[in-house]
């Protein structure tokens, strides 16, 4: 059973690293298409903590977690909340629990809190069967998603942040593709200096 979630961004060749270094850990790749991005997120769960960054979150809600649903466009929404506005946000959640009354296309939803001092740190995971229904639900007016409510160290809004899940066939093909413009452009200025 998920307990915990970690999280780490890097360039395609730490990413893979760590993937060759750990096969028997569960992970899930993704790129974020806009920025040129990878993470890895680390799904094994329990005390072992594999990745050193800071993004360490101890699973607070999965309304699914008997299901093994990990494929679908991803949200990652960082968000920090104080008493009341916990409340609030675990009301709302109540109300995903049931298929019926999350918004269209919505698959599972995972909730972690980051250890920390201050806390109140929450990362809100959505995941979604097509990267239409997110953006469906993201356009929605705050009066219908109350998501858009909550913000991140003062605002304005949440930390967002938008992945597509890529194989780790992908992530290697990837990397390779790297590997191979890197040492086409070293050959290039090898040449230039000759």
């Amino acid at each position: 059973m998920l307990d915990r979630i970690s999280l780490t961004v890097g360039a395609p060749m730490a990413i893979k690293y760590v993937m060759d270094e750990y096969p028997e850990r569960r992970m899930l790749y993704f790129k974020n298409a806009e920025r040129e991005r990878y993470m890895l997120m680390d799904i094994t769960g329990g005390k072992q903590v594999l990745l050193s960054s800071d993004l360490q979150f101890d699973l607070l809600y999965d309304n699914e977690a008997d299901t093994d649903i990990w494929d679908g466009f991803f949200e990652l929404r960082y968000v920090t909340l104080d008493k009341d506005e916990q409340k609030v946000f675990n009301s709302l959640l109540d109300e995903w629990r049931v298929p019926s009354t999350r918004p269209a296309g919505l698959l599972r939803t995972i909730v972690g809190q980051k250890k920390h001092p201050r806390g109140g740190e929450y990362l809100l995971i959505t995941i979604w069967n097509t990267k239409g229904a997110y953006l469906a639900w993201r356009k929605q007016p705050v009066t219908q998603n109350r998501f858009l409510q909550f913000e991140y160290n003062g605002g304005p809004g949440a930390l967002v942040k938008q992945y597509e899940q890529l194989t780790k066939d992908e992530i290697i093909t990837e990397v390779n593709e790297i590997l191979a413009e890197e040492k086409e452009k070293d050959q290039e200025e090898w040449q230039k200096d000759f």
